[in-house]
C-alpha cells in the first residue's frame, strides 16, 4: 500500500499561519467582513454588505479590457468599504500558533470567501451574533484584501457566462443534486469526512422546475441555502463514479443532455486551478464568451475525450496504425493534453514556493480527476467528426482534508499514469509493491494529522536492490505494452522514464526529476516530431545525420535579422561582417540571409572565394556573383523594362564595356553591346576602370531591381582585384538597397595584409560586425540532442564531453560523430529503438591537436579508393566538376565519380547538383587531404592532372575557357622540375603566355604577370638562346601587366634582363619606353629626358620650339596637305601594325601629356611629328590624340576654321577606332585648347563632365581628373555661384591625392575662389594643402602653373582695385607667347582682365598711352575671338569697347584740363 504524506511540524505551522495572517486579535464589528464557514458566518452583515458591493461593480468589471483597469475597480471597492463608519475590515478567526498543523490549515483553507447564504444587513452593534463577538479574529493584509476581491469580482462575472457540461451516469439521485452542493470554495469541509474538494454540482434545470430551490438566490455560484454538510456526505467513490465513468452512449447524447430540462449539469469553478498558471481563467478572452458562442466549446473528462478522439486501434495492424494520418493527429493532441497538464502541475509546485498552499494535492494527480476543454473549429458542424484544439486541460482536486502534495518523483509517477492511460486508451495496472516511494499518497488514505504507518525507509532501499531486474522487466513490458498500442517509441519511452521515478533516487538515469524537463520534452515533441516523436528506422549500417542548420546562435540571428529589418526600414547600413575561426559556422550563419531577402522578395546572391584562388578563371568570383544578377533581372524583366535597362546601361559604362568579358550574362542585357578589343592605352588602370563600370552597373541595376543581398564567403582567400572591386561598390549601395554580407577568418594565420587595408578602408562604413565563436555547451547539446534523435536532457552528459573534446567547433563536431559511430562508441540500442553511447569509452579516447591532424586521421581510415578520389579533388582545388572528374577517370583509370559519391556519403564533400559538382564540406578537409601527401607528390600530381585537363582545351573554345585555366594552374603548380621531356616546357611556356594575355582581356593584370612569370620559369638558364622569341614575348608582357600595376620593380628587373640579352635595338625599344612610362608618375622630368632619349635613338628629331621657323613652315604645309583632304578619306586610311612605329607614336603620346605642363613649347613639333607618322604608314591609337593636338595648335595660330576641324576629326576617329579608351583625353584636348573658341562654355562643361566619365570607364584616372577640373574651371568662368565652385574643387582635391600632377592647378584655383568670395585678405585655411605661393615660388612647377597664377592674381587685383598689384601681373600675352602655351579659357580670360586693368591703370597713370595701347591690343583679340563665338566673347568685346571709349574722352578731358591749368 501507499503510504499517506507526512504531516507538517508544529514549527511549519506556525511560520504557515504567520506568514498568512497579521499578529493582534480584535472584535469583529456590523461592518466587518468575516472569512470562515457557515450561516452563523454567511449571515454576518457585513458579509451581506460586502457581496451586495462587489455585485453592483460586477458588470464593470466585465467590461474592463486591462488588469490594470480591472485592478483599479477592485481598489474602488475597498475604498467604499474604508468610507463606512465604522470602516469595513476583512478577520479571519485566529487559532493558536500552538494548535495542530491541522488546525493551521484549517485556518490557511478559511481564507476562503463562504458567503452564499443570504440574510438582511442589520444596522447596529447588536446585530453581530455573540458566538462571533466571543471569538478572537485576526486582521487579513490590506493586500490580501485586493486579492479576495478581484477573485469575488471574476467569479461573479464567470456565472455570467458559465460553460456547462453534461454529466454522464451520475450517482448521485435527483434530489441529492438539485437541493445540495458541496461548498468547497469556502473550505467548507470538516477534517474527518470524506468531502471532495473544489468542485460544485447544482442542477440549472432543476432550478427552473422547482420553485423552491429557485427561490434560493444564487451566490458564487453556490447554493444560498445549504444544509449541513454532515446530514449530506458523499464518498470519493460516489464523486469519481458520478464525473469520471463515461460510454461512447453517454457522449454521445451530449449536445442532447445539454438542451434537457431534466439534465444534470456541472459547473466548474476553472480560475481556482488556472489562475495565475499562464492560462488565466478569467482573464482569457476565450472564456469571456458571449452567451451563444458556448456552443462552440466542449468539455470532457480524460476518458471521455479519449474515446471520442482516439482511432480504433487494432492490435494486429499496429504499425499501420502508427502511421495512419489519424493516429498521428490523436497523438498530436494527446501530446497538447500532456503538455496542459504539465504545465499546470508546475503552476501549483510555483505556487507552492512561492509560499502558498499546493491547490493540486499528490491524491488528485490521476486519470478520474483530469478535464479538458477543446474548442471545435467549425462554427456550424458541431458533430463527433469536427476538429477540435485544445484549450485547456487541468486536475481536479478531490482530497477532502488530505492536502499532502508529495515529493517530485512522486508527482511524476503520479503523471505518468495519467499519460500512460492518454495514450494508450488503457488503465495502468500497477502492484503495490512496486510502488515503493516513501511519499506515495492514495486518495484513500490521506491523513493530514497522523504520521505514516508505512514501514521503515531503510527496509524499501533494501528491498528496492533486491528487485532491480524484476523491475526492469516491468518497465520494458510497459514500453512494449505501449508500442502495441501504436505509441511512438519515443512518447513510450517517456512514459517509461515518468513510471520510473517510483524508484526516487534510486531510478535509472534517464528517469525524470522535474516537471520543467517534462514540459520541455513534450513541447520538443510538439514543435518538431521528425525529430523527437517519429519513429526512427535504422539500415543495417546505420550513420548518423546531422541537420544542416544552426545551432546555438539564436543571438546572433537576432542581431542579423535586426540588422537586415533597420536596412530595409531606413537604408541606413550597407550589411555586416561575420568573422571567427575557421569551421565555427560563418557561411551558415550567412545564408539566413537568403531567407531574410526572400521574405522582402528579394535577389540573393552568393560566392565564395577559393583557397587557391589562381587555380580558377580570372575574377571568377565576382563574375559568378554579377552573372547571377544578370540572370535573375533577365527572367524577372518585361521586354520594355529590358529596352530601358540596356539604354541606361550603355550610357553609365558604354557599348564597349570592358564588364563584358568578365560577366557573359551581361551581353543578354545589352545585345546592341560590340566586344571590347585588347587594352591600347597605356594611361588605362584596369582595375580602375572595372570599379567604375561595375559600380554604375549596380547603380543602374539596382534601380529597377528588387531589394539585392550579396554574401561574399572566405575573403580571406581574395585577391587585390577582388577587394578593390567590392570595396568599391559602397558608395552607390550607401543610396540603394543593396544589403552585404561578407565572411573571413579572423585567426593570425589567416589575416593578410591585403585583407587588413581592405577592412581598414571600410572601417567608416555603415557595417555592423558578428564575431561568431565556438559553440557553447547549450549549443553542442542542441545538436547532438536532434542528431540522436533524443530529449536534449538525455543528451548532456555525452554533449558536455564531446563539448570538451572539440571546443565547440561545429566542423570538428561533426566529424567526430561520424567517427565515434564508426568505432562503435555511439551505436543503435535495438531494443529501446534508440541511438545509444558508451560514455565512458568516449571519454577515454585521445585525439589529436587541431582540426587538420584529426581530419587526416579520418581520412586514412577510408578505403584506399575512396582516399585516391579525395586526393584528386584536393589537388584540383575545393570543388570539382564532372567534365574534368571525366577527363581524369579515362586517365587515371578509376570511374572517379562514382568514388566522390561514395566520399560524399562519408560527409567529407558534398555533391552539388545530381554529381555534376563536388565540393568538400569545407576548406580545412582539403587542406588536411592535401597536407596528407608528400611535397613531391603533390607536384607530379598537379602536372599529370594539368597536362590531361590541357588536352582537352586545345581548339580555343571559349566555353573550355574555365577548363584551360585549370589546366594551366595544375601545370604551374608542378613546376618545371615535374617536366621531364624538354620540349614540354616551351609549350607549357606558351600556354601560360596564352593565359596570361586572356587575363589581361578580362581586366586581371595581377592574375596576368603570375602567369607570364610562370611561363618564363619554365624555358630555364638557356631561355634566351633556345627560346629567344617566345623569352622576349613573354618578358614584354610581363612589363606591360606591370606598368599598368605600377609595379616598379617588376618593371626595372624584367627590363634590364631585356636590355642584357636582346638582340638588337627594336627588341630592346618596347622595354626601354615601357621603364620610361613607369617612372613619369613620380619622376615626370627625368621620364620626359629619357624619352626623348629613346626618340634619338630611334633616329627621330629632337622636337623644335614654336619659335623656329623652320617648324612653323612645316605646320603650315602640314596644315595645307590635310586642306587637300576629306575627312572620309583620313577617317579610312589604312591601319599600321608596325610594332616599332606603333611604340614610337606611343611614346610621342606619353610625352605630350607632360609637355603640356612642363614644355608647352614643344608640342607643336611633337603633334606634328604623329601626324606626319599617321600620314606616312596608317592610321594607329594614337592617331585621333595627335589631330586633337594639331587642331590645339592650329587655332593657337589663329587658323581658327582648320583647327576646329581637326578637332571634330579627332573625336570621329575615336568613335570608330578600336581606341575607345582614348575618349577621354581626346575630348580633354580638343575642348580645352579648340572648342572653347566656337562653343557656348556651358556646353563645354557638359562636355568635359562627359570625357570623366569616359575616363572613369577605361579607367584612364589621370586624363578623367584632368576633364573633371576642366569642367570645375569652365563653371567658375561662366559664373556660377562662387560657394558651389568652392565645394566642387575641395571635393576635387580630395579625389586628386594620389594624383599629385593636377594638385596646383587646383589649390590655385581654390585660393581665387576663397579670396574672391571672402576677401583680399583672406588666405586658404584647408589643412594639409600647400600654399599658392608656395606653388608659385616652386620652379618643378613649370610654366603653365606659373601663368595661371598670374592669370589669378591679376583678376582679384582688378576687382579689388589694387592697382599696384595689377601692374605686377600685366604681361598675360608675353607670358603666353614666351611658352608657346596652347589657347585656352584661362588664357583668354587672362586677355580680357588685363584689358580692363590696362584702360584702368590709364585712366591713373600719367602713362596713358602705353595702357591705352596694352588694353587695346586685348580688345582685338577678343574682337578676333568674338567672330567665332559671340555668345562666349561679346559681352566681354563691349565691356572694353566701353571702357576704351570712357579712357579716350577721360584722357582727353584731363589732357585739356592740364593744358588750362599750364595756361593759367
Amino acid at each position: 500500500m501507499a503510504t499517506a504524506a507526512s504531516p507538517m511540524t508544529m514549527t511549519e505551522a506556525e511560520e504557515a499561519a504567520a506568514a498568512t495572517l497579521t499578529t493582534g486579535t480584535t472584535t469583529p464589528s456590523i461592518n466587518d467582513i468575516l472569512l470562515g464557514r457557515g450561516n452563523l458566518i454567511n449571515s454576518h452583515p457585513g458579509n451581506q454588505q460586502y457581496r451586495a458591493l462587489v455585485d453592483a461593480y460586477t458588470q464593470r468589471y466585465a467590461n474592463a479590457k486591462s488588469k490594470k483597469e480591472k485592478r483599479g475597480i477592485a481598489m474602488q471597492i475597498y475604498a467604499e468599504m474604508e468610507k463606512l463608519d465604522p470602516p469595513v475590515r476583512f478577520l479571519v478567526e485566529g487559532p493558536s500558533l500552538t494548535d495542530t498543523a491541522a488546525a493551521v490549515v484549517d485556518a490557511v483553507a478559511a481564507t476562503h470567501d463562504n458567503e452564499d447564504c443570504s440574510s438582511k444587513v442589520g444596522s447596529s452593534s447588536s446585530d453581530v451574533n455573540p458566538s462571533l463577538l466571543n471569538k478572537s479574529w485576526l486582521r487579513v493584509e490590506p493586500e490580501k484584501v485586493l486579492v479576495k476581491i478581484l477573485h469575488r469580482l471574476r467569479e461573479r462575472v464567470h456565472n455570467l457566462a458559465s460553460v456547462a457540461i453534461p454529466l454522464p451516469q451520475m450517482n448521485i439521485s435527483d434530489k441529492l443534486i438539485a437541493d445540495q452542493e458541496i461548498n468547497v470554495q469556502n473550505g467548507d469541509y470538516s477534517s474527518n469526512d470524506d468531502s471532495f474538494g473544489p468542485v460544485r454540482i447544482i442542477s440549472t434545470a432543476a432550478a427552473d422546475i422547482n420553485p423552491e430551490i429557485a427561490d434560493h438566490p444564487v451566490q458564487d455560484g453556490f447554493q444560498a441555502s445549504m444544509p449541513n454538510t454532515e446530514d449530506w456526505k458523499l464518498s470519493n467513490h460516489q464523486l469519481k463514479d458520478s464525473v469520471v465513468e463515461t460510454s461512447a452512449k453517454n457522449q454521445g447524447a451530449t449536445e442532447q443532455g445539454m438542451k434537457s430540462s431534466d439534465s444534470r449539469i456541472v459547473s466548474l469553478d476553472l480560475s481556482k486551478y488556472v489562475e495565475g498558471s499562464g492560462l488565466d481563467f478569467c482573464q482569457s478572452p476565450t472564456l469571456e464568451l458571449e452567451p451563444h458562442s458556448s456552443q462552440h466549446l466542449r468539455e470532457y473528462t480524460l476518458r471521455q475525450w479519449i474515446m471520442s478522439s482516439k482511432p480504433e486501434i487494432n492490435i494486429a495492424a499496429a504499425t499501420s496504425m502508427q502511421s495512419s494520418t489519424e493516429f498521428a493527429k490523436y497523438t498530436q493532441s494527446a501530446l497538447r493534453v500532456a503538455l496542459k497538464l504539465t504545465e499546470c502541475l508546475m503552476e501549483a509546485e510555483k505556487d507552492e514556493q512561492h509560499g502558498y498552499v499546493n491547490p493540486i494535492p499528490l491524491a488528485s494527480i490521476a486519470p478520474d480527476n483530469v478535464l479538458i476543454r477543446a474548442k471545435v473549429e467549425s462554427e456550424v458542424d458541431l458533430s463527433d467528426d469536427t476538429q477540435e484544439t485544445i484549450e485547456y486541460a487541468w486536475i481536479m482536486s478531490f482530497v477532502g482534508d488530505n492536502l499532502a502534495t508529495g515529493e517530485v518523483m512522486a508527482r511524476l509517477l503520479a503523471l505518468g499514469k495519467v499519460l500512460y492511460e492518454l495514450f494508450s486508451s488503457n488503465e495502468l495496472i500497477m502492484d503495490d509493491d512496486i510502488t515503493d516511494i516513501p511519499t506515495m499518497v492514495s486518495m484513500h488514505s490521506i491523513d493530514l494529522r497522523h504520521e505514516s504507518k508505512s514501514s521503515d525507509q531503510r527496509a524499501q532501499k533494501k528491498s528496492h536492490w533486491r528487485s532491480v531486474q524484476a523491475d526492469d522487466d516491468i518497465s520494458m513490458n510497459i514500453f512494449a505494452s505501449l508500442a502495441v498500442y501504436g505509441v511512438p517509441w519515443s512518447l513510450c519511452a517517456l512514459v517509461k522514464n515518468l513510471l520510473e521515478c517510483r524508484h526516487g533516487a534510486f531510478c535509472a538515469d534517464d528517469a525524470y526529476s522535474s516537471l520543467a524537463d517534462l514540459r520541455a520534452d513534450l513541447q520538443l515533441m510538439l514543435d518538431n516530431p521528425a525529430c523527437f516523436l517519429d519513429n526512427l528506422h535504422f539500415s543495417d549500417a546505420p550513420k548518423l545525420e546531422v541537420y544542416d542548420k544552426l545551432y546555438g546562435r539564436d543571438d546572433e540571428l537576432l542581431k542579423l535579422d535586426a540588422i537586415y529589418k533597420r536596412h530595409i526600414a531606413e537604408n541606413n547600413i550597407n550589411g555586416t561582417i561575420i568573422l571567427g575561426g575557421p569551421g565555427v559556422g560563418k557561411s551558415k550563419l550567412a545564408m539566413y540571409m537568403q531567407k531574410l531577402t526572400n521574405q522582402q522578395d528579394g535577389y540573393f546572391l552568393s560566392t565564395k572565394f577559393e583557397q587557391n584562388q589562381n587555380d580558377v578563371k580570372p575574377l571568377s568570383s565576382i563574375s559568378k556573383l554579377f552573372n547571377s544578377l544578370c540572370e535573375m533581372l533577365l527572367h524577372d524583366s518585361s521586354p520594355s523594362k529590358l529596352k530601358t535597362i540596356e539604354e541606361e546601361l550603355t550610357d553609365a559604362i558604354g557599348s564597349q564595356s570592358v564588364l563584358l568579358e568578365v560577366l557573359p550574362s551581361l551581353k543578354k542585357l545589352m545585345p546592341s553591346s560590340a566586344r571590347l578589343e585588347p587594352l591600347a592605352c597605356s594611361f588605362v588602370d584596369p582595375a580602375l576602370s572595372m570599379m567604375y563600370q561595375l559600380s554604375e552597373f549596380m547603380r543602374v541595376i539596382s534601380s529597377h531591381s528588387k531589394p539585392i543581398t550579396m554574401f561574399i564567403d572566405d575573403l580571406q582567400f581574395a585577391d587585390n582585384v577582388s577587394l578593390r572591386l567590392v570595396g568599391n561598390l559602397f558608395p552607390n549601395a550607401q543610396r540603394q538597397s543593396t544589403f552585404f554580407v561578407f565572411c573571413h577568418r579572423d585567426d593570425d594565420h589567416s589575416l593578410n595584409d591585403s585583407l587588413n587595408a581592405w577592412l581598414a578602408s571600410i572601417s567608416l562604413l555603415s557595417l555592423e560586425t558578428i564575431q561568431l565563436e565556438s559553440m557553447s555547451p547549450e549549443g553542442v547539446d542542441d545538436l547532438i540532442s536532434e542528431t540522436l534523435h533524443l530529449s536534449p536532457r538525455i543528451t548532456r552528459p555525452l554533449s558536455s564531453v564531446l563539448h570538451r573534446k572539440t571546443s565547440g567547433n561545429p566542423l570538428f563536431l561533426r566529424q567526430l560523430l561520424n567517427s565515434l559511430t564508426e568505432q562503435g562508441s555511439i551505436y543503435v540500442d535495438m531494443v529501446h529503438h534508440r541511438w545509444a553511447w558508451d560514455i565512458n569509452k568516449i571519454m577515454e579516447m585521445e585525439l589529436l591537436d587541431g582540426v587538420v591532424a584529426f581530419l587526416m586521421k579520418q581520412v586514412r581510415r577510408l578505403p584506399s579508393d575512396l582516399q585516391l578520389g579525395l586526393q584528386v579533388a584536393s589537388c584540383i582545388g575545393t570543388c570539382v566538376t564532372e567534365s574534368m572528374l571525366a577527363y581524369l577517370s579515362a586517365d587515371l583509370g578509376h570511374d572517379l565519380n562514382a568514388i566522390l559519391r561514395q566520399v560524399c556519403q562519408e560527409g567529407f564533400m558534398i555533391d552539388v547538383a545530381d554529381s555534376s559538382l563536388f565540393r568538400f564540406a569545407h576548406d580545412k578537409i582539403q587542406e588536411a587531404v592535401y597536407e596528407m601527401m608528400p611535397e613531391q607528390q603533390r607536384r607530379e600530381n598537379h602536372m599529370r592532372f594539368g597536362l590531361c585537363l590541357c588536352i582537352q582545351t586545345l581548339d580555343d573554345r571559349f566555353d573550355n575557357e574555365e577548363l584551360f585555366f585549370v589546366a594551366v594552374n595544375q601545370i604551374n603548380q608542378g613546376g618545371p622540375t615535374s617536366v621531364h621531356e624538354p620540349s614540354q616546357k616551351s609549350i607549357i611556356a606558351e600556354l601560360n603566355l596564352k593565359a596570361g594575355r586572356r587575363s589581361i582581356q578580362l581586366s586581371d593584370y595581377n592574375t596576368a604577370v603570375k602567369f607570364f612569370r610562370h611561363g618564363i620559369s619554365f624555358l630555364g638558364d638557356e631561355k634566351w638562346t633556345s627560346n629567344y622569341q617566345l623569352c622576349l614575348d613573354l618578358y614584354d608582357a610581363v612589363l606591360d601587366a606591370a606598368f599598368v600595376l605600377g609595379q616598379i620593380d617588376t618593371v626595372k628587373l624584367h627590363s634590364d634582363e631585356v636590355l642584357l640579352h636582346a638582340r638588337c635595338f627594336d627588341d630592346k625599344l618596347h622595354s626601354m619606353c615601357t621603364a620610361t612610362k613607369v617612372i613619369s608618375v613620380r619622376q615626370p622630368k627625368e621620364a620626359m629626358e629619357s624619352s626623348l632619349g629613346i626618340l634619338l635613338e630611334c633616329n627621330e628629331v629632337m622636337p623644335r620650339t614654336m619659335e623656329d621657323k623652320r617648324l612653323r613652315s612645316d605646320i603650315d604645309h602640314m596644315n595645307y596637305i590635310l586642306q587637300q583632304m576629306s575627312d572620309d578619306s583620313i577617317c579610312n586610311m589604312k591601319e599600321n601594325y608596325d610594332k616599332k612605329t606603333n611604340t614610337i607614336v606611343n611614346l610621342y603620346a606619353h610625352l605630350s601629356h607632360f609637355m603640356q605642363f612642363f614644355k608647352p613649347w614643344l608640342l607643336g613639333s611633337m603633334s606634328l611629328r604623329v601626324v606626319e607618322i599617321t600620314m606616312n604608314t596608317g592610321r594607329c591609337a594614337k592617331s585621333p590624340l595627335a589631330f586633337a593636338y594639331f587642331g590645339g595648335i592650329l587655332v593657337s595660330l589663329e587658323y581658327l576654321n582648320e583647327g576646329r576641324r581637326l578637332g571634330k576629326l579627332a573625336l570621329k576617329l575615336v568613335d570608330q577606332s578600336g581606341s575607345m579608351r582614348d575618349q577621354s583625353i581626346v575630348v580633354s584636348i580638343v575642348y580645352d585648347t579648340v572648342f572653347w573658341a566656337f562653343e557656348p562654355l556651358q556646353s563645354i562643361d557638359k562636355s568635359h563632365l562627359l570625357g570623366y566619365k569616359a575616363g572613369q570607364q577605361s579607367g584612364d584616372v589621370v586624363v578623367a581628373l584632368k576633364n573633371l577640373l576642366s569642367a570645375i574651371a569652365t563653371n567658375y568662368f561662366v559664373g556660377q555661384s562662387l560657394d558651389k565652385v568652392l565645394q566642387s574643387i575641395r571635393d576635387f582635391i580630395i579625389k586628386i591625392r594620389d594624383h599629385t600632377i593636377f594638385l596646383a592647378s587646383a589649390v590655385l584655383l581654390l585660393s581665387q575662389i576663397v579670396v574672391l568670395r571672402d576677401g583680399p585678405d583672406a588666405a586658404c585655411v584647408d589643412k594639409g594643402l600647400p600654399s599658392e605661393n608656395d606653388i608659385l615660388a616652386d620652379a618643378r612647377s613649370g610654366p603653365s602653373i606659373s601663368a595661371f597664377g598670374k592669370v589669378h592674381h591679376l583678376t582679384r587685383a582688378f576687382h579689388f582695385r589694387q592697382m599696384f598689384d595689377a601692374t605686377l601681373h600685366i604681361g598675360i600675352s608675353e607670358t603666353i607667347a614666351e611658352s608657346s602655351h596652347l589657347l585656352k579659357i584661362d588664357f583668354i580670360m587672362g586677355y580680357f582682365f588685363e584689358g580692363l586693368a590696362s584702360f584702368q591703370l590709364a585712366r591713373l597713370n600719367n602713362k596713358s598711352a602705353n595702357w591705352i595701347e596694352r588694353g587695346r591690343s586685348s580688345l582685338e583679340r577678343l574682337r578676333h575671338w568674338s567672330e567665332c563665338s559671340s555668345w562666349n566673347w561679346e559681352n566681354k568685346l563691349l565691356l572694353l569697347e566701353a571702357e576704351d571709349m570712357y579712357t579716350e574722352v577721360k584722357v582727353r578731358k584731363d589732357g585739356a584740363n592740364k593744358r588750362v591749368n599750364w595756361e593759367k
